[in-house]
């Protein structure tokens, strides 16, 4: 990937990041105002993606910079916390809808995806673990709120995760408008249009 490339795509995992901080936030002033799991967990959410979109965009940045060690240690850094943000969202649909014993088999079977999830991605150094775990999570929330929630949210948030898949597919097939705006940028962007739909849906 050629520097200008990665500055670019250090920017868009910086924009990201920016805009969930600002979904997180957003979420945890209704938070104090409800004391609602759901929309706690889902700040929770937000703070991870937010997280791991600005580690990603040091990575791109310092890249060169770093040496094999720290590049691979910030990397790993980097993918488990995507890994912990689709435990923590995949947590945050099933309260959205479910309580008692149902919720906490949800939760376990979520805990056991994290689990294997963290262990693949300790030996492996590809993205497409990560996405494949993610879109786990993503299908699962989709098929929650689509079937058990219902309403004006549920349509924002479906939305958002179907954005969320199709940046997917983009960043799979390396789909690129340049060799200045990459696949990496384009999933960057729609990510972000993607979160400020699921942010509307927990609203």
């Amino acid at each position: 990937m050629k520097p200008h490339s990665e500055k670019i795509t250090a920017y868009t995992d910086y924009a990201l990041g920016v805009v969930g901080l600002i979904c997180a936030c957003g979420l945890y002033s209704k938070a104090l105002a409800h004391a609602q799991m759901s929309i706690n967990l889902w700040t929770i959410v937000f703070i991870f993606i937010s997280l791991s979109a600005l580690l990603g965009g040091i990575y791109h940045r310092s890249a060169n910079a770093l040496s094999d060690s720290a590049r691979r240690n910030l990397w790993r850094v980097t993918v488990y916390v995507i890994a912990f943000a689709s435990f923590a969202l995949l947590y945050a649909a099933a309260a959205s809808a479910f309580a008692g014993s149902v919720l906490v088999i949800f939760v376990l079977l979520a805990l056991v995806k994290l689990l294997i999830s963290l262990g693949v991605l300790t030996f492996s150094d590809k993205f497409k673990p990560v996405m494949y775990d993610y879109g786990l999570s993503l299908l699962v929330a989709a098929f929650i709120y689509g079937l058990y929630v219902g309403g004006v949210g549920s349509i924002w948030m479906i939305s958002g995760i179907v954005l969320s898949l199709i940046a997917s597919v983009v960043q799979s097939f390396d789909l690129k408008l340049s060799n200045y705006f990459n696949h990496n940028d384009i999933y960057h962007v729609i990510m972000a249009v993607a979160l400020v739909c699921m942010y509307l849906g927990v609203r």
